[in-house]
């Protein structure tokens, strides 16, 4: 990995841009590239659901590698709980795909007009519609983009209601909360 994907789902832009070396070094990558990203992106107290305000997916250091128990990510956030910086980490094969996809993060901002997925891939990234999984649980969502033997994380009712307890699901089966 040596990118960042910038995702802006109001405009529909997609910016891929070199990770910077001393970001990733100075910051041990994944929880802490995150952190500083999120930092630099919102100077202070913040609406966390503004358009402006991000949602960062960060692969682990070692995610992808074969050393043990690695398969962990990261999703920073202005937390809607506590509208301070909140983070939450889970493991699974979606982090390892992110990570051999290319990418040290996943920045994520804006406000789409209809229901999307992003569609990562080492050849970039794609916001696709998605309006036939509004309103889907993760277990049918996943199972409806998961054909292709693609990774996912993803929300569900509870997500796109804006609930401050929602969580991310991650392949399935793991949760990354708060």
């Amino acid at each position: 990995a040596s990118r960042t994907a910038y995702v802006d789902l109001t405009t529909g832009k997609v910016d891929i841009v070199p990770t910077p070396q001393e970001d990733l070094d100075r910051f041990l990558g994944g929880r802490g590239y995150a952190a500083a990203l999120l930092y630099r992106m919102v100077a202070g107290p913040a609406d966390p659901y503004a358009p402006e305000v991000p949602v960062i997916f960060t692969p682990g250091v070692l995610t992808g590698t074969s050393w043990p128990s690695s398969a962990r990510g990261t999703i920073t956030f202005h937390s809607p709980a506590t509208g301070i910086y909140g983070y939450s980490n889970s493991s699974g094969h979606f982090w390892a795909a992110l990570n051999q996809a290319g990418y040290d993060a996943l920045v994520v901002t804006g406000i789409a007009a209809e229901p999307c997925c992003l569609e990562v891939t080492p050849g970039g990234v794609r916001i696709v519609p998605a309006g036939g999984l509004w309103g889907k649980g993760t277990a049918d969502t996943i199972a409806a983009l998961d054909e292709g033997g693609g990774k996912v994380a993803c929300i569900g009712p509870a997500g796109e209601n804006r609930a401050k307890i929602a969580g991310l699901i991650v392949d399935g089966s793991r949760a990354a909360g708060r």
